[in-house]
């Protein structure tokens, strides 16, 4: 496959804006020694909308998984607060004892026992009901490996940040790894942060008395923990997710993560349910020539270890609604820019 282009890539986007796909987009690529942001749309299809920037906040959903929950674990890594093999029921007395040997690897990959389930509404409205309710639940009928795709994993581990830290996640995730880093326009509930609503590309008019999210996280399961976890909930900019990429890349002392944590996050471990390989905290290609992770509103991260290229794609494309294919073909395409070829997938047994 020829390798495509930044402006193949912005085509494809300016394709998204023209046919209602998504109302706008920002993007970062950098191939070589040549850096390019790419923006276009609007935030919104209001009339007189203003474009994005690179300083639109934008909910990244599951980004939150890396940009959150992987670096905030390392950072418990490196203190010798928590090991890799540490198992689940070191941090809870009340985890289900068919899956309490998960260990911090396992949920880091994936490679868990975990309903599949991901409705926590049926645990009750009250947090603490719901992590009772995840922590007593049984596992699935299914081996843990190939490792199947899942947020309650990354639930558990915001929940054994708070565990070991006595804090609140969110606050320990910006003293221990954001403001060190110097992402500043990163958090989770941006309204209760100062961040002026109109910054803000809203997502999906969910109805009722709630409406139109903006500056409230979209995940139903993080709205309902408060609009803070481990799996969801973090709002970010271009700015700020070329930064931390660009620091995964080019300079990963500065994480001040285990060099054996960092390693193990950018190699393909296991298979998956999905036709992709798990490192700790991303997925890859089979090949190690991609690595990267997809948020559910619209975002991407990805990076290719062996030739430092990378990208950064931030959308609001469930503004019309849930997940689009389209956007799917386009972070494809944005792989394909970062990566000399294709990147092979597949070594999952089923899908």
């Amino acid at each position: 496959m020829t390798r495509r282009t930044t402006g193949q890539l912005k085509e494809a986007l300016d394709a998204l804006v023209a046919d209602g796909a998504t109302p706008g987009y920002a993007a970062f690529v950098r191939v070589g020694a040549e850096t390019s942001q790419l923006i276009g749309g609007a935030l919104e299809t209001a009339p007189r909308s203003p474009a994005p920037d690179p300083s639109t906040v934008y909910d990244v959903a599951s980004l939150t998984k890396v940009l959150a929950t992987w670096g905030v674990v390392g950072r418990l890594l490196a203190n010798r607060l928590i090991g890799l093999e540490d198992q689940v029921s070191r941090f809870f007395a009340d985890v289900h004892p068919g899956w309490a040997e998960h260990t911090i690897a396992d949920l880091l990959l994936h490679r868990t026992r975990l309903p599949t389930a991901t409705w926590l509404s049926q645990y009750g409205n009250d947090p603490e009901a719901v992590r009772y309710g995840v922590l007593t639940a049984e596992p699935a009928d299914r081996p843990a490996e190939p490792a199947q795709y899942l947020n309650r994993g990354y639930l558990v581990l915001g929940w054994v940040v708070e565990a070991v830290t006595g804090g609140r996640f969110a606050d320990v995730v910006a003293r221990e790894w954001w403001h060190p880093l110097g992402l500043e326009d990163t958090s989770f509930e941006p309204l209760v942060a100062g961040v002026a609503p109109e910054r803000i590309a809203p997502t999906e008019d969910v109805g009722g008395e709630v409406g139109r999210l903006r500056g409230v996280v979209h995940d139903e399961n993080a709205r309902l923990l408060g609009g803070v976890a481990g799996h969801a909930g973090t709002f970010s900019t271009l700015n700020d997710l070329a930064r931390f990429t660009m620091l995964v890349v080019d300079d990963p002392g500065s994480l001040r993560l285990p060099s054996d944590y960092l390693a193990l996050s950018r190699a393909p471990l296991i298979a998956s349910t999905d036709g992709r390989s798990r490192s700790l905290g991303w997925w890859t290609s089979d090949d190690g020539a991609l690595v990267r992770h997809d948020g559910f509103t619209g975002t991407t991260v990805c990076f290719a270890p062996r030739t430092g290229d990378l990208g950064v794609l931030l959308t609001n494309s469930v503004y019309f609604g849930r997940r689009s294919p389209r956007i799917d073909a386009v972070r494809k395409l944005l792989a394909s820019v970062v990566t000399e070829r294709e990147p092979a997938y597949g070594r999952a047994t089923s899908s």
